[in-house]
């Protein structure tokens, strides 16, 4: 919680209060907790970060499993570029 909480912090509409970034923080988390317990495992798909991080190509498989779409090499191509700004740093030194 304490890397969110950073990054609210460094946000623009984050505020400078920790305390209460980090009290908004737990109420989220809190309220997320509760809808998990009551939601239907096929209604989310929940993806950690280290997974899209350390293995991407499985995350992407993974995801499009779960929507339903086949893996494509195009996709696979785009995944880490940004829009209009080409590719993104590598994720992990080489």
């Amino acid at each position: 919680m304490r890397d969110v909480v950073a990054s609210h912090q460094r946000a623009r509409w984050g505020g400078d209060d920790v305390v209460a970034t980090a009290r908004r923080v737990a109420n989220v988390l809190t309220r997320w907790s509760a809808v998990r317990r009551v939601a239907y495992p096929s209604t989310y798909l929940e993806v950690a970060l280290e997974e899209l991080v350390h293995d991407p190509d499985a995350a992407v498989e993974e995801i499009c499993a779960f929507v339903g779409l086949e893996p494509s090499d195009e996709l696979r191509a785009g995944f880490g570029t940004v829009p209009g700004r080409g590719p993104r740093r590598p994720l992990l030194p080489a």
